[in-house]
């Protein structure tokens, strides 16, 4: 039997489902940033970028993606149900960024650049500096 297709679709994905994914990963992360990050802030802190502290941030993500979820679903199952999923993934993310440092959701991959050159010393800089009025 064909499945009936109310809403429109990008790629056989149905938009609302994404925008509820996308609206649980915006969500998870005000979540995350304004109410659990502060609170397990007080109980153990690490400094910010260790692996210990990426691995609570996910952790707290986690917990705030099944939080929002589980709000989101009182109102609407199948929506409280995309917006969890799109928090995990976010949590899934700073997890994986353990182990990959630079990764993101954007989609760049980290990039590892050389040391600038040292500058050049005073004295040329002064000689090639000067220059005589036109």
């Amino acid at each position: 039997m064909a499945r009936t297709v109310r809403n429109p679709d990008i790629f056989g994905e149905d938009l609302t489902d994404l925008a509820a994914e996308f609206a649980g990963i915006a969500g998870t992360a005000i979540v995350n940033d304004k109410v659990v990050a502060p609170m397990t802030s007080k109980v153990i802190s690490f400094a910010s970028d260790t692996p210990e502290a990426k691995a609570l941030d996910a952790g707290g993500t986690a917990v705030a993606a099944w939080g929002l979820g589980m709000g989101v679903g009182m109102l609407n199952k199948n929506w409280g149900r995309f917006v969890k999923r799109g928090g995990i993934m976010l949590a899934l993310v700073k997890g994986i960024s353990i182990f990959i440092p630079g990764f993101s959701l954007t989609g760049n991959i980290p990039v590892f650049r050389l040391p600038a050159p040292a500058p050049a010393p005073a004295q040329q800089i002064a000689a090639a500096s000067t220059s005589y009025g036109i």
